[in-house]
């Protein structure tokens, strides 16, 4: 339990407002004093430890994390163990995105030249050789994938596995965003709750996912697509996307799963993706498409989706 020094306690608190600019220098000058009360220190010295405190994929730069070093010193050139994925730090950028040479305790740079992005959270340790950062990184994918999945499903609702269901509801437009919120709240109950993490408008991304995962929930859209590092991260963590065209089906799903009789899962494989390059005329109503496969692999006889604009 945190006590603030106003009530008798040892927590320093100070209100604040990044919105308004109110006491953000108190806030610093807190934390300085209380570091050095404390005499926290740490040894520049040896491989560099840290922590993610952000990270993304840049269309440019590819995985980039925000990495705050705690412990040692971080060079450029270093192998790094980050989470389950690895890598040579390519590149280092301060706050003010300048590039650095190496980073020492405290100091927050952006990290870029790993194989994969990292999660919030993640520790970030360096260590001697491609070979160990490999052995690492596969010991701690195969760790988490042994760990129970963390989002949740309909039918573990249908089997009587869960008393409420948590929900991040996506869809094409803040009109059908309210729509769907109201008519899954009016099917709450006394034996199975539902709770809605989060609403909002557009395809269903990977922020999605990780919220569902957090919050031991899954993920619905009414009239969206979902992108493709929504669909690895769903796989990589367990969590049921479902998206439906109309939402007469959406509730039927639902209310079906808490009286027990949900239907067989209809599961959309994808195989792979392309570009379509060019047009070619075969007669006077067909038409070639030429195109670049971008991911996986396109096989005669199946099924496509043709998006333009991201519709």
């Amino acid at each position: 339990m945190l006590i603030p020094e106003e009530w008798g306690g040892d927590t320093v608190c100070v209100p604040i407002s990044a919105l308004r600019r109110q006491n953000l220098d108190t806030l610093l000058e807190m934390i300085l004093l209380v570091a050095d009360l404390l005499e926290i220190k740490a040894d520049p010295t040896g491989p560099a430890e840290g922590t993610v405190i952000e990270s993304k994929k840049d269309p440019t730069r590819g995985p980039v994390a925000t990495v705050i070093v705690q412990k040692g010193t971080l060079k450029v050139g270093d192998w790094v163990v980050v989470g389950d994925t690895y890598g040579r730090v390519r590149a280092l950028l301060d706050w003010r995105g300048q590039p650095v040479k190496e980073a020492g305790p405290s100091k927050p740079v952006e990290v870029v030249g790993l194989e994969d992005v990292p999660r919030a959270g993640d520790k970030l340790r360096a260590v001697k050789n491609r070979r160990e950062a490999l052995e690492l990184a596969e010991r701690a994918r195969e760790e988490r994938e042994r760990r129970a999945p963390a989002g949740v499903s309909l039918e573990a609702l249908a089997a009587g596995e869960e008393r409420e269901l948590r929900l991040v509801v996506k869809a094409s437009t803040q009109g059908a965003v309210e729509a769907a919120r109201k008519a899954l709240e009016q099917l709450d109950s006394e034996e199975i709750g539902i709770r809605i993490v989060h609403a909002g408008v557009g395809d269903v991304n990977e922020s999605d996912v990780m919220l569902a995962a957090a919050s031991r929930g899954m993920v619905v859209g009414f009239g969206v697509g979902v992108d493709p590092a929504a669909r690895r991260a769903a796989e990589n963590e367990g969590v049921s996307i479902r998206t439906y065209e109309v939402i007469y089906d959406l509730i039927d799903d639902i209310e079906s799963a808490m009286l027990g009789m949900l239907e067989p899962e209809i599961v959309e494989e994808t195989l792979g993706r392309a570009e379509v390059r060019a047009l070619f005329r075969t007669s006077r109503y067909r038409v070639a498409a030429g195109c670049f496969v971008t991911e996986g692999r396109l096989v005669r006889g199946k099924l496509i989706r043709v998006l333009r604009d991201g519709k």
